[in-house]
């Protein structure tokens, strides 16, 4: 591996996922998916990029390919409450309650979800 690479593509990965929040942010989401598509080749293994492809899976109505999304977060970051919690969004969207209700409570249980999300985790693992 030539040197620099690896200082590279997390560089790489870092402004696309701030081009990403950017564009998500103004509520473009087509323009969100083709930062996230340019990117994809050399961040496959990064659990904020497949998070990222999931909420916007999410965002356009596509749970069932967010579900793919998150579980694709949660093999590299297991312990990564925002990656359960969308889980949890993603399933809910499909009609999977028991599942989603599930994943609310992993979300809950792993200690660093923030606070907001935390409360809607609450709110929704209890329905």
């Amino acid at each position: 591996v030539a040197h620099g690479y690896f200082e590279r593509v997390s560089a790489g990965i870092g402004t696309a996922i701030e081009a990403f929040s950017h564009e998500l942010k103004k509520g473009n989401l087509v323009k969100a998916s083709e930062v996230l598509a340019r990117s994809e080749s050399y961040a496959k293994t990064n659990a904020d990029y497949a998070g990222f492809q999931g909420h916007l899976a999410q965002r356009q109505g596509d749970g069932a390919s967010a579900s793919q999304h998150y579980r694709k977060a949660l093999a590299i970051s297991p312990q990564d409450g925002r990656w359960w919690f969308g889980l949890g969004e993603a399933l809910t969207s499909t009609g999977d309650k028991a599942n989603a209700t599930l994943a609310y409570q992993r979300a809950l249980s792993s200690g660093n979800l923030p606070p907001t999300l935390a409360d809607l985790a609450t709110q929704r693992s209890s329905q």
